[in-house]
């Protein structure tokens, strides 16, 4: 009888650690359409950030998650996995006074969008903002910070 109840929370504790937990991290909140003809973004969906979820998602790190992102009217989900981009002791120097700058890693992410196998997704998040790229369909989008509000 011990053998089996060895066997089954092996089991169990191996579905919990492959499970990825979805999650909304971006609503939509209109469209942006250039007025100024140098603006070098001619137009874009304006999405806001869940800076609680935001933060959450940074100090947790996990191995994967599935991020939702509302994208041309539709919800993308995105399974994502933990990339590592940099070496452990990586460090940065301002090229113009060669002065190292303090660096905090973000929680780095890539993976593909659910049905779409030709799709690539690179997500950094951090503390207080995001950044990123999609591309799938034959378009490109940018998560970038478009206000000074962070949102």
């Amino acid at each position: 009888m011990r053998k089996i109840c060895c066997i089954l929370l092996v089991y169990f504790g191996t579905i919990t650690l492959t499970e990825a937990q979805s999650v909304k991290l971006f609503s939509y909140n209109g469209t942006y359409l250039a007025t100024d003809p140098k603006d070098p973004i001619r137009k874009g969906s304006k999405l806001l950030i869940d800076k609680d979820v935001l933060l959450s998602l940074y100090r947790k790190a996990e191995q994967n998650i599935v991020l939702q992102i509302p994208i041309e009217g539709r919800i993308l989900e995105l399974p994502l996995h933990k990339a590592k981009l940099f070496s452990k002791n990586v460090s940065f120097v301002l090229s113009s006074t060669r002065e190292e700058i303090n660096y905090e890693p973000g929680y780095y992410l890539q993976g593909k969008i659910t049905g779409e196998e030709n799709s690539f997704a690179a997500i950094s998040l951090f503390a207080t903002h995001a950044g990123g790229v999609i591309a799938y369909r034959g378009q490109n989008y940018t998560l970038a910070i478009a206000s000074k509000n962070n949102d």
